[in-house]
């Protein structure tokens, strides 16, 4: 497959100065095919959760990527699941239509993200149960408190910032 993720440099507020981006995704060819796997730290609850993702989704070309979750280490993951902008937006955002995450209680627990559509631009994710909306500003002072806690991916110039904090309630 021909998916390429990769580092931009933004002008628009991305945490970090950064995002997240790719291009060459075929839906049709192949579903989710160039995953960037994330280590979920330490469930203190388990349960359900929801995923927010910081973005934008500028087209109705590029408003969507494929996430899935393993509660077992990566030995199984849920089948992909669409996350869709449902609307579109040229400015940092944070949206969740993705509900219904079951996260185990421990550290067993990775969230995967792969390609759907091209030029979505990601830069954080989050995952909650505690029924609130991330803030850009809770959100900026987390990763200045874990600075050395926060977990990246890097594997082939694949690289974007997790918000590895759990809300609990």
């Amino acid at each position: 497959m021909n998916v390429q993720w990769s580092i931009k440099e933004d002008d628009k507020k991305a945490l970090g100065k950064k995002y997240l981006t790719v291009e060459g995704a075929n839906r049709n060819n192949c579903e989710a095919c160039a995953p960037l796997f994330y280590p979920i730290s330490n469930i203190r609850q388990a349960g359900l959760y929801k995923l927010w993702s910081r973005c934008i989704m500028p087209t109705t070309a590029s408003d969507s990527f494929f996430w899935r979750i393993s509660n077992d280490g990566g030995k199984a993951f849920t089948p992909p699941a669409a996350a869709h902008g449902g609307d579109l937006w040229e400015k940092w955002h944070w949206k969740r239509p993705w509900e219904g995450i079951q996260l185990k209680k421990g550290k067993a627990n990775i969230l995967l993200i792969a390609e759907r559509e091209n030029r979505t631009k990601l830069d954080a994710y989050c995952l909650r149960n505690d029924g609130k909306t991330p803030t850009d500003e809770e959100a900026a002072a987390w990763f200045k408190e874990n600075r050395r806690r926060v977990r990246s991916v890097e594997a082939q110039q694949k690289l974007t910032l997790i918000w590895g904090q759990i809300r609990q309630l």
